[in-house]
């Protein structure tokens, strides 16, 4: 049996895939998420095979979740389910340590054939993904972003979600002023001193959703 745990933001989806893949023999859906920080509260205390994921998530995002669980021993495999592969997210979410990136137009039988797949230690490439990851690579493609920390990253997304300085302290445990102090420096190192800026800079990034 395998174990799988769905995080998408929008709860009609959301429902709707796992409502598909309970049906399938050999899947057991073990529990749903809709913003960053659940997914991997729920990924540590349900310990899933597999992690199906959508790419823009509330407070962190795929990449960033993804980044966090394989990092850990005995990690799930993760699939990343975005609305570009052809845009170099393949890439990406490879780097990030995710095993298939899927675009969200694929049929839900390439999701169960990669969920399949996936546990098995492989990497899973349909035809929509393979091509433009093999050019991304040629192309030495990497995430703009990669200049800032783990923590920059999640300030930059909670500021262009509309957070407060406040707010992005209290969702990241830390204080007011050292949540200014990471907003500070990302706003440094990417050269963009205005939220507005930073927000056009999440959107076009794919940090966040347009």
């Amino acid at each position: 049996m395998i174990r799988v745990l769905i995080g998408l933001r929008r709860r009609i989806y959301l429902e709707a895939v796992a409502f598909v893949l309970a049906r399938e023999r050999g899947l057991q859906i073990v529990a749903t998420a809709t913003n960053g920080p659940e997914v991997i509260q729920k990924t540590h205390k349900t310990q899933p095979d597999v992690v199906v994921l959508g790419w823009f998530m509330p407070i962190l995002n795929g990449i960033e979740i993804t980044s966090q669980i394989t990092a850990q021993h005995r990690s799930p495999a993760v699939i990343l389910l975005s609305d570009s592969p052809e845009d170099g997210s393949v890439v990406e979410a490879l780097r990030a340590g995710a095993r298939a990136c899927l675009g969200t137009r694929s049929p839900l039988r390439a999701l169960t054939k990669a969920i399949r797949h996936v546990p098995k230690g492989g990497v899973f490439l349909n035809r929509e993904s393979a091509p433009f990851m093999a050019a991304a690579v040629k192309d030495g493609h990497a995430a703009p972003r990669q200049m800032l920390t783990v923590r920059e990253r999640q300030v930059l997304q909670l500021i262009a979600e509309g957070h407060t300085t406040q707010q992005t302290a209290n969702l990241l445990g830390i204080s007011r002023k050292t949540a200014g102090r990471h907003r500070t420096a990302l706003m440094e190192k990417l050269d963009i001193h205005n939220s507005a800026s930073l927000t056009r800079y999440a959107v076009r990034h794919r940090v966040i959703e347009p």
